[in-house]
């Protein structure tokens, strides 16, 4: 059994009957060793293998169809790619997986799910109890220019600010955070909450559009490396409802 460790990969022998081998050593079962970049890993007789990446596990998927596969970043991952996303799938707060296409549904580790007419099989990192960790409290800092055309937005996660490299759709992020600051006289729970029709109108656009939006969002929000920087974009499955995941939001105006 391969897995995640948090900074380091480990490999245990769970009593195969042809035994496991770390560059050429057999292990003894039950026991765990580290796996770094390069080395070779045999299970069995025939099945051997050369860790080439030793980053963290990443959602993947594989085109039944044509084979193609196609790797996420950080938590998220845009279907059938970057470009041209239809949907994304992405980890919760609760470290469930949720594909979020024009509503949202949970997804689990080897579902097929049908997209644009293609079939793709989901590759999705479990969580196991030495790799979960509690991410620091995030903060969304707006700077917004008094005709609203220009939006900075920073994260601040664990007293470290990064600055989102300027885009469109955080317009649309600063849409949502005003509707969950708007509401504190709700419960946590149910602040900020709205469908992506709602939204749509709100943004005077169609909620394709939206649609696109939300998936590159989640996509530049994945390639900062922020720690549950995914989680700053929740989703209701099945309902459609899309929200702020803070309610430490400030907006700053000249």
């Amino acid at each position: 059994m391969l897995a995640w460790r948090g900074d380091h990969w480990t490999v245990r022998d769970l009593g195969s009957r042809n035994g496991t081998f770390l560059e050429g050593r057999q292990l003894v079962a039950g026991t765990e060793a580290l796996v770094s970049r390069g080395m070779r890993l045999v299970l069995g007789e025939n099945a051997a293998f050369v860790l080439d990446h030793d980053g963290p596990p990443v959602a993947a998927a594989r085109n039944l169809d044509s084979g193609a596969t196609v790797s996420g970043t950080g938590d998220v991952l845009c279907l059938p790619d970057e470009d041209a996303p239809l949907a994304s799938v992405f980890r919760g707060s609760d470290g469930a997986w949720v594909l979020e296409d024009d509503v949202g549904r949970l997804v689990v580790d080897l579902d097929v799910v049908s997209l644009g007419g293609a079939r793709w099989r989901l590759y999705l990192p479990t969580l196991i109890a030495p790799t979960v960790a509690v991410a620091p409290p995030l903060a969304l800092l707006f700077d917004v220019s008094s005709d609203e055309e220009q939006v900075t937005v920073q994260v601040v996660s664990g007293g470290r600010a990064t600055t989102l490299p300027p885009r469109s759709h955080h317009y649309l992020l600063l849409t949502l955070a005003r509707l969950r600051a708007g509401e504190q006289e709700h419960p946590p729970t149910e602040r900020g909450w709205v469908t992506r029709d709602a939204l749509a109108r709100a943004l005077r656009c169609d909620p394709a559009t939206v649609n696109v939006q939300l998936h590159r969002l989640r996509q530049d929000l994945g390639r900062q490396g922020i720690e549950g920087a995914a989680t700053l974009l929740e989703a209701r499955a099945r309902t459609g409802q899309v929200r702020v995941g803070t309610d430490q939001i400030t907006v700053r105006r000249p």
